[in-house]
């Protein structure tokens, strides 16, 4: 057996992120692929998370493959670290399978055009990060965004101290818009703890809920699945919100005004929103600005899921907006394909050229 590129990709998760759950490493990878690897004791599933983590022969493996990896830690098996590790994980297949770069473990590799930097080495040696709560970086299209996962019960953030790390870590990045993004699993995730945040007083710290209605930078929603996807996609295309807007509009386009910048477009006198980035301030912005011009609602367009679980409800059902989902057409001239990245299936080789081989095994 001649080991693949997308073995040494399954591998390689699991040595940054310790804990993949199954579920999500079968959704990246061909579930036989998995099965494989664990037939060859290289990874084992850890049944109370139901989670995969790579053995000692794995990382062995892993060393003798790649010139520069994080280094090998023994899992921690409690369940918040297990549960944090887990969540890592499903931030880094989802920026993964929307093409974007992911083994990384140096701030300086966010100097490329597409990036992704998960926070693998909190809390060991030298941590300039200090007790932030961001889990990862991603450079992506025009923007540098530090990324919170989000979810009910997460708890508070010192936002003071988080953007002055964020700010000097990425100082050295060439000029881009600097923005966060909350995700979860799901949007309801996101939205149920910024509805349940309470205000907390005399204290540094607040809750997301907070952190969402008094922060500066532009803040987007992104659910940890195949719409989350297709939305990095989306974002990692430069100038993508007029793109979008002239590609679906095509001969109704209309510039809007120089001074409405929270506006696309003018679609037959209404304003139009590209809202497939989730970034639901921005559309109210838009919606108050709209108010103040006279005008009873906008016009959205979002992907399909976007649109159903969380903008008909807060737009469209109040009659602040008209929702249209975006065609597989219009993504299609933008992005090219809609399919998700998928790894080449071919051997994999080394810096010396060779390929790594097992030799054949009787099944278990």
């Amino acid at each position: 057996m001649i080991f693949t590129t997308r073995d040494l990709d399954i591998l390689r998760f699991l040595r940054w992120c310790r804990f993949v759950l199954a579920e999500d490493l079968t959704s990246a990878f061909y579930k036989a692929e998995v099965q494989n690897l664990e037939i060859l004791r290289l990874i084992k599933l850890y049944s109370p998370a139901q989670a995969y983590t790579l053995t000692a022969s794995g990382n062995r493996l892993l060393d003798a493959a790649f010139p520069k990896l994080p280094a090998t830690v023994a899992p921690a098996y409690k369940a918040a670290d297990t549960l944090r590790r887990i969540r890592q994980a499903k931030l880094m297949t989802t920026a993964y399978q929307a093409g974007v770069p992911v083994f990384t473990t140096d701030v300086s590799a966010l100097c490329e055009q597409a990036m992704f930097l998960p926070m693998i080495a909190r809390n060991r040696g030298t941590n300039p990060w200090g007790s932030t709560r961001v889990a990862a970086l991603l450079h992506t299209g025009d923007l540098m965004c530090a990324i919170h996962w989000v979810n009910p019960g997460i708890g508070c953030v010192a936002l003071t101290d988080e953007l002055t790390a964020f700010q000097n870590h990425t100082a050295s990045i060439p000029a881009k818009q600097r923005a966060i993004i909350f995700a979860a699993s799901s949007y309801e995730e996101i939205l149920a703890e910024l509805d349940a945040g309470q205000e907390i007083q005399n204290t540094r710290l607040q809750t997301y809920r907070e952190v969402y209605d008094c922060l500066k930078l532009p803040l987007f929603l992104l659910p940890c699945n195949g719409t989350g996807c297709l939305q990095l996609r989306i974002m990692g295309a430069p100038n993508y919100r007029e793109l979008l807007a002239k590609i679906i509009l095509k001969t109704h386009y209309v510039p809007p005004p120089a001074d409405r910048t929270m506006y696309d477009a003018m679609y037959q006198g209404a304003p139009f929103v590209m809202a497939a980035d989730m970034n639901l301030r921005r559309i109210d912005a838009a919606v108050e600005t709209a108010c103040s011009d006279g005008l009873s609602q906008i016009v959205l367009a979002a992907l399909p899921e976007q649109a159903e679980t969380v903008l008909n409800r807060r737009y469209r059902e109040t009659g602040k907006a008209r929702v249209f989902t975006i065609t597989d057409s219009a993504l299609r001239e933008l992005l090219g394909s809609t399919a998700p990245y998928t790894p080449p299936d071919l051997p994999f080789y080394t810096s010396e050229g060779s390929v790594l081989d097992v030799p054949p095994l009787k099944a278990p």
